[in-house]
């Protein structure tokens, strides 16, 4: 969710956060054993892949035949890269290999390459939207500031009311940019100035069940670790706040925390001090100011 809300609220771009994302989750495995490169063929494709591999190959060949052959070539690969393909049940004399022998390996490998990508089949053509039953296809208008201040009037005389509608003075007060969501529910962004860019801080997600903002600290990580960090401790100096952050602070640095509008309101010292979090973000020697009060 946190990657999502980085593309969502532009902080990253989508090939980017999701390459650095495959990196990190898949760069340190070989995909060589069957099951191993099932599995990463699971994420692109749910073609039963094994015994439609072997289908693809026909010539008599079983899924555990294509599979046997291929941990076959992998054990002996794994010999000849750790143990310079010495067998130690043989006083460690090295095993014969033949130039035909690592041909016709070669030539499997490649087949077996192939026959993948026949089954899991070209990737969807890119601009094209998938179309749900229902959908005409067309994008969904953006919330306008307009259509939420409605949705906020109509429930002012309730903590969440009240919340959103501190929150949206305080967006005024700074020059913040709104900008509106596309969800079914009233949606926004809300940009302030940050370090001389137009930055979303916290978002806005008034939904029926539970209306909640969230606050924007992994774009602030990423540029600013220790502003990240002081912001997280002045939450937690409020208890409301401090229990909505659900883990430690390294972790919570990097995400973008949900905080229910209902109990936000429901508070002055509780709105006060995630309007004060605003604030250190906005002007990080605004810390000093606060503790001085």
């Amino acid at each position: 969710m946190s990657l999502l809300e980085a593309v969502l609220h532009g902080s990253a771009a989508m090939e980017e956060v999701l390459r650095s994302h495959l990196r990190s989750q898949f760069g340190h495995l070989s995909f060589q054993h069957p099951d191993q490169i099932k599995y990463a063929i699971s994420f692109v494709s749910d073609v039963s892949l094994w015994p439609t591999v072997a289908e693809q190959l026909s010539e008599g060949h079983t899924s555990k035949s294509v599979q046997d052959r291929l941990i076959d070539i992998v054990k002996r690969r794994n010999r000849i890269a750790h143990e310079t393909d010495r067998d130690h049940q043989a006083d460690g004399v090295r095993a014969s290999i033949a130039d035909g022998e690592v041909t016709d390996a070669i030539d499997w490998l490649e087949k077996v390459a192939t026959a993948i990508f026949e089954v899991i089949g070209p990737p969807p053509p890119l601009g094209v939207p998938d179309v749900t039953e229902g959908d005409v296809g067309q994008p969904r208008s953006r919330w306008t500031r307009q259509s939420v201040n409605g949705t906020v009037e109509a429930i002012s005389d309730t903590s969440t009311g009240i919340a959103a509608k501190q929150l949206l003075a305080h967006a005024d007060a700074n020059q913040a940019l709104f900008k509106g969501g596309v969800s079914a529910e009233p949606s926004a962004g809300v940009y302030y100035w940050l370090e001389g860019k137009r930055r979303s801080l916290w978002s806005l997600y008034l939904t029926a069940d539970r209306p909640v903002i969230t606050l924007n600290l992994n774009p602030i990580w990423s540029r600013n670790p220790q502003l990240a960090h002081r912001m997280v401790a002045m939450l937690r100096t409020q208890p409301t706040l401090d229990a909505a952050l659900l883990h430690d602070d390294d972790v919570v640095v990097q995400k973008y925390p949900a905080i229910e509008l209902a109990k936000l309101g429901e508070s002055v010292e509780t709105i006060k001090t995630m309007l004060n979090v605003l604030d250190l973000a906005i002007r990080p020697q605004a810390e000093r100011k606060v503790s001085d009060n």
